[in-house]
């Protein structure tokens, strides 16, 4: 009869009780990173702390969604909701049978210490079936799991749930607080699957992406600029939940160039050539305008949707140095769903 592994107790005690005293030592948690799932930093990037913040700091800003990396930081009020373990009763003896995955709460203090931040934060909502996440500690540290491919790496933790509460509003003793409750799936991803590494990393430093939102204003503005109806579309370019406008003068206006943007032909799925983009300031019944005037090189055919994005976010900061916004196509074909959506 030959040997089977069947029923075999693979459990093998290795632990040891020396004195560890050279271990990383961690801080309180101010920042958590949503990853996409199954995201594990590779060794090679970290041979050095700069090769460490040269590979994430490239996620936060990457050209494609799929990949990037998205941070909560400047995170205070850091509560551990944990629930406590469970034990039997059994008379003389209390036992202990099952512990929790762990559960944090935190206060949205520095990026996210405003309502603007806040209704962006709003959008991740329950948003874990596409994101795992790693925690970064006040020392610097960034807290993982062991790559489970045994490569190396540092793995995120699978998360269970992104629950952003309601936000609580300034009262005479207290400001206005914008929280965020992050439950885990796994008690040993944090415990005795816990990983890290000391990268000496300021959270507070990190660039990220805003949303920036373009609207068609052709039909306001382009009697009063005298447009060519047959070519030319008129836009506005805003960030900031509306607040920022990113094409007046305080801002970008003389910055951005007709590179910094892609003309697609919606109908045709072609990509047309901006041949010139004017700029300026106008008021239009008392409204202010900072507008983008594109002129493309060839009239599209009558019916046919255009339009009107950011180039990725690489092509923009090459122009304009730390631009860091994209237009996030939410609807094709819904004007400023982000983009700008023109019919000829």
């Amino acid at each position: 009869m030959a040997d089977s592994n069947v029923n075999l107790n693979t459990t093998v005690l290795s632990g040891n009780t020396g004195l560890i005293n050279s271990f990383p030592d961690l801080g309180i948690i101010t920042a958590c990173v949503l990853v996409p799932k199954g995201t594990v930093i590779p060794a090679s990037a970290m041979v050095s702390t700069t090769a460490f913040s040269t590979y994430v700091n490239g996620k936060f800003i990457a050209d494609q969604r799929k990949i990037r990396y998205f941070a909560f930081n400047g995170l205070d009020k850091f509560t551990d909701e944990t629930k406590k373990v469970v034990n039997e009763d059994t008379g003389i003896y209390q036992l202990d049978i099952y512990s929790f995955p762990n559960k944090f709460s935190f206060r949205m203090m520095k990026n996210g210490g405003n309502m603007g931040n806040f209704i962006e934060a709003t959008r991740f909502q329950n948003t874990q079936a596409y994101f795992d996440i790693f925690f970064i500690d006040s020392n610097g540290n960034w807290h993982g799991t062991v790559d489970q491919t045994g490569a190396g790496g540092l793995q995120a933790y699978d998360l269970q749930q992104f629950f952003v509460p309601p936000s609580m509003r300034r009262t005479v003793s207290t400001n206005n607080q914008y929280m965020i409750n992050v439950q885990l799936s796994s008690a040993y991803e944090t415990n005795g699957g816990f990983a890290m590494y000391q990268a000496n990393y300021d959270s507070s430093t990190i660039s990220m992406l805003q949303n920036a939102v373009m609207s068609d204003v052709s039909s306001v503005l382009g009697i009063p600029l005298l447009i060519t109806t047959t070519t030319d579309i008129v836009c506005i370019l805003k960030a900031g939940e509306g607040s920022e406008d990113l094409a007046s003068p305080q801002y970008y206006q003389s910055a951005l160039t007709k590179a910094c943007f892609v003309a697609t032909n919606l109908t045709l799925g072609t990509t047309l050539t901006i041949s010139t983009l004017n700029k300026g300031t106008i008021v239009v019944a008392g409204q202010v305008y900072n507008y983008l005037w594109f002129i493309l090189s060839a009239a599209p055919t009558a019916t046919n949707q255009v339009q009107i994005a950011l180039a990725a976010p690489s092509v923009v900061n090459a122009i304009v140095p730390n631009f860091d916004a994209v237009t996030e196509i939410v609807q094709v074909g819904v004007d400023g769903q982000n983009a700008a959506v023109h019919t000829f």
